[in-house]
């Protein structure tokens, strides 16, 4: 099975590396780190390790999704400490207006 991986996006987002830059930093061919990107063929995993090590990230945000390529961005929600206050007095209850 081949996996596609992301490695120009977090290479160029964590270091400011592009693929040539990192294939120099692995000590491999840059075709090779193309190919691991294209999802023609698959580093070893001790490669793996050194790339998660190098670019500060996790192995499995190296590894792109059948989806990365319709990703869209989630709403963000806002938590309750979050929401944007009121401002003035209250608002009264309608029971309470009419009491």
């Amino acid at each position: 099975m081949r996996i596609r991986l992301r490695l120009d996006t977090v290479a160029r987002q964590n270091k400011g590396w592009n693929l040539r830059r990192l294939a120099h930093e692995l000590g491999v061919d840059y075709q090779n780190v193309l190919n691991w990107n294209n999802g023609r063929s698959n580093p070893r995993l001790p490669l793996l390790i050194q790339m998660s090590r190098l670019l500060h990230c996790q192995i499995d945000h190296l590894i792109a999704t059948p989806d990365d390529a319709f990703k869209v961005k989630a709403p963000r929600t806002m938590l309750s400490s979050q929401a944007p206050r009121r401002r003035g007095r209250p608002k009264k209850k309608a029971q309470e207006a009419e009491a």
